[in-house]
């Protein structure tokens, strides 16, 4: 393989990577209602992991400035209502 060869996969597979593949997600819907569905449970605080519930689902969410995760029971399953 020579120069131009390496150069020119370098480019094909870095315009994938960024690019994606369009066509895959192009007949995706998305079937989400309009309404926010999270209710805060507790006063919310910037320093701390605040709790919140999804109307919907009942399932409890931990988040603070950086992260959203679900709360676990000790079993491993969701935390619902």
């Amino acid at each position: 393989m020579n120069g131009d060869d390496f150069l020119v996969a370098v480019t094909f597979l870095t315009g994938t990577f960024i690019g994606g593949y369009g066509s895959w997600n192009s007949d995706a819907t998305v079937n989400a209602s309009e309404e926010y569905t999270l209710e805060e449970l507790g006063a919310a605080s910037l320093l701390y992991a605040n709790e919140v519930r999804d109307k919907d689902t009942g399932v409890h969410y931990f988040y603070n400035r950086n992260f959203m995760c679900p709360r676990y029971n000790a079993d491993g399953s969701l935390y619902t209502d």
